[in-house]
């Protein structure tokens, strides 16, 4: 018999973000806040890295918590118009806490996933280059790419990700900007054409390697309609079982949408704060541990969900 914590305040998050991405504290500073917040189960799944992995491996976690390392993918449909959606990828196999995983992971798989990520890190610092570039060429600024990269070392938190973000605290830094909304509103407006995973073969990678895989705020970037509702079906027979449905970005009539799709295709729901920092720069506020969702969500539910992750089979 699997067992979860029965007491009423049994409280989960299962996506949020460090320093290694685009998030505000260290990997140990996020856990002990997790932790400050008495989160049950609590996941880290930082964009398209799997460094805040390796930096807590041998983080202590308290008996009344389980802490999953997870990652967050960036990724593209071939089903939806290229839409593009995230897809959170838990490894349940590296827990640490009160359970416990059945299932061994297929290390082969991950060993590609890590490839594939390696590859993608090549292709993002590419793009960067080209930035640096053009706010030369462009708009006439004195920046280089060896200054920035240098820059970005020296105060970027453990091994944060070469993004736009740090560009525009560079340009903070060099006061070409005030802050870093007025560097990406005076310089970092352009679209730069990115290389996206895509989404169903990650689904297919993540359930053969026993990952858990979870469409992330499924609605944050496409609209609801009937293509879409195929999709989930589709999507449902690559191996994807759980969905985020209260997470701080989905609207009440998003929820109300996902909750149908959840009950047709018989989809676990997870909660999430998504949490970057207090308060993101789109304006929607985040608490570590989704307090208003965990409310939302019974008991039961998030037993179903946190049974399923610890003893899902392909």
């Amino acid at each position: 018999m699997f067992n979860v914590n029965s007491q009423a305040q049994f409280k989960i998050d299962l996506h949020s973000h460090t320093s290694c991405s685009d998030g505000k504290y260290t990997p140990f500073e996020l856990i002990k806040r997790a932790i400050s917040v008495d989160l049950s189960v609590f996941a880290i799944t930082d964009h398209d890295n799997m460094d805040s992995i390796e930096i807590v491996k041998d983080v202590s976690i308290p008996s009344t918590m389980t802490f999953i390392p997870g990652i967050e993918l960036t990724t593209r449909s071939c089903l939806l118009d290229e839409a593009d959606f995230h897809l959170v990828l838990l490894f349940p196999q590296m827990s640490k806490g009160q359970y416990k995983c059945r299932q061994i992971i297929n290390k082969s798989k991950l060993n590609h996933l890590k490839q594939l990520l390696q590859d993608n890190l090549y292709v993002r610092e590419q793009r960067m280059r080209w930035l640096i570039e053009h706010l030369k060429t462009q708009h006439k600024l004195e920046v280089e790419w060896q200054e920035f990269h240098e820059y970005h070392l020296v105060n970027a938190k453990n091994r944060e990700l070469i993004q736009r973000y740090s560009i525009a605290k560079y340009l903070v830094h060099k006061q070409y900007a005030k802050s870093v909304q007025h560097a990406f509103d005076t310089y970092l407006y352009q679209n730069i054409p990115s290389q996206y995973f895509q989404l169903e073969e990650m689904i297919q990678l993540a359930v053969n390697m026993n990952a858990i895989p979870i469409l992330a705020h499924p609605l944050q970037y496409v609209q609801i309609s009937q293509q879409l509702s195929q999709c989930f079906k589709i999507w449902k027979g690559m191996g994807l079982r759980v969905i985020e449905i209260e997470h701080p970005a989905m609207s009440p009539s998003d929820k109300k949408y996902l909750r149908k799709i959840a009950k047709q295709n018989k989809f676990f729901q997870s909660i999430a704060s998504d949490f970057h920092n207090e308060e993101r720069s789109n304006g929607w506020k985040s608490d570590l541990g989704n307090t208003k969702g965990n409310q939302l969500v019974s008991l039961a539910e998030k037993q179903r969900l946190i049974k399923y992750i610890f003893t899902a089979k392909k």
